[in-house]
């Protein structure tokens, strides 16, 4: 067990008017979402599978302040997800506020016919109109292959989401991203 230093900084990508723009506040779905949830956000949505601490493993386990387990875990669960070649475990699906992600399917939608994308594996999160139904992975508790989110395919769908600035402007959460 270890403990790093996170810096919290706008995109490199954003300029100075941009950032200007930002609201120091959001209020949605019944909260005020300052900066630095909104930048932490973003860090748990990419930031976090290029951390130093992260180097050199392979999958990572996350778990919130709010997180806790009921019972000893009998398994190496890290040793679990590499025998099954699992590359993602979760707690839970729920339903995002619409109003905390407001754009984010049409950007996506955006990437997807860009890259020339279909949404094969996200037809249980559509819904019969083919829209996003606002499902999302709650990553309060959830295990990971580090590669699959340091790989070109996610990296390149993130610098997109980056570059609409959906997470400081309309406070876009890592677990529906």
């Amino acid at each position: 067990l270890s403990f790093e230093g996170v810096a919290f900084r706008f995109p490199a990508t954003m300029s100075e008017d941009q950032i200007s723009q930002v609201p120091a506040k959001l209020f949605l779905a019944g909260h005020s979402w300052g900066l630095g949830y909104r930048h932490m956000s973003r860090f748990f949505s990419s930031g976090i599978y290029e951390h130093k601490a992260l180097e050199g493993f392979e999958y990572y386990l996350r778990l919130d302040a709010d997180s806790f387990l009921l019972e000893d875990v009998e398994e190496d669960l890290f040793r679990r997800m590499a025998r099954k070649d699992k590359v993602y475990g979760y707690m839970v699906v729920t339903q995002e506020d619409a109003s905390v992600v407001k754009g984010l399917w049409n950007a996506t939608k955006t990437y997807m016919r860009d890259k020339g994308i279909e949404p094969r594996s996200l037809q249980r999160h559509l819904n019969t109109e083919g829209e996003w139904n606002n499902n999302m992975f709650y990553t309060n508790f959830e295990i990971s292959r580090t590669d699959f989110w340091r790989g070109e395919e996610y990296q390149s769908y993130f610098r997109h989401l980056d570059e609409t600035m959906g997470i400081y402007m309309h406070r876009w959460g890592d677990a529906p991203i």
